[in-house]
């Protein structure tokens, strides 16, 4: 016989727990990333994640990643967290 427990808890302590651990991954990630870029640009993203342009609009548009919009003046850049990215790909539920 094995010893599987079931317990049950409201879906809003299940969404912050969550929210809880993927702070600590990326935070995780961000030590061992110490010499490593913080911020990658949208191209950079593509290339580490080996994706189209499109693909990496419908992760975002999903909210599988989240960038940081920065503007200068008429101009906006949008920015990724390498953590984030690393994250993405370490818990990755492309396929």
């Amino acid at each position: 016989m094995s010893d599987i427990k079931f317990i049950t808890i409201p879906a809003t302590e299940w969404e912050n727990l969550k929210s809880d651990l993927k702070f600590i991954a990326t935070a995780v990630l961000e030590i061992k990333q110490k010499n490593a870029k913080e911020f990658l640009t949208f191209k950079e993203v593509q290339q580490k994640l080996k994706c189209s342009r499109n693909t990496l609009q419908n992760y975002i548009n999903a909210g599988k990643i989240t960038g940081l919009e920065t503007s200068r003046g008429i101009y906006k850049k949008l920015l990724f967290r390498n953590a984030d990215i690393d994250y993405f790909l370490q818990n990755d539920k492309r396929n």
